[in-house]
């Protein structure tokens, strides 16, 4: 098959450029400027482009989530501070005479282990949350890719 060149005018940022379409060996090339682009690197480039959009969705939950998660941590302070505070009363020693006189030891570990439950279970929710999300949007985002993948293929 005899190459074929097909030159036409083309603009970018406002100069005249010489722009052909060239068929050599069933790969279809076009010249634009100084660079020649061939079929085979449009697909690469297609294909970059679509797994930056596969990428997108994750991005913007995993963001949100990542808020949410900062949001709980924040929340959860207070709840730290007292577990700490009650740690502190139960295993130190300066603190150990007076829990032993009063008899506050139990009263102490029972409110730590509430504390320390109700602590855990949030955590536990946002690790839960993560893990969801992550499944849900990176299937979704398979998907997504899968479906570029195939059409550029056709």
């Amino acid at each position: 098959m005899r190459d074929a060149i097909v030159e036409a005018p083309y603009t970018a940022d406002g100069d005249a450029h010489r722009c052909g379409v060239a068929e050599r060996g069933g790969i279809i090339e076009e010249r634009r400027g100084t660079g020649i682009i061939s079929s085979e690197t449009k697909v690469a480039v297609s294909a970059q482009k679509a797994t930056e959009f596969r990428v997108l969705p994750s991005f913007v939950s995993q963001s949100r989530l990542a808020v949410w998660e900062f949001m709980v941590f924040n929340w959860q302070i207070p709840t730290v501070r007292r577990l700490n505070y009650f740690s502190y009363l139960l295993t130190s020693k300066e603190t150990a005479n007076e829990v032993r006189i009063y008899g506050l030891g139990e009263y102490f570990r029972q409110k730590h282990q509430e504390l320390l439950y109700a602590q855990n279970a949030e955590k536990r929710q946002v690790v839960h949350q993560r893990a969801l999300r992550g499944l849900l949007i990176g299937s979704i985002s398979t998907l997504i890719l899968g479906g570029i993948v195939t059409w550029f293929a056709r």
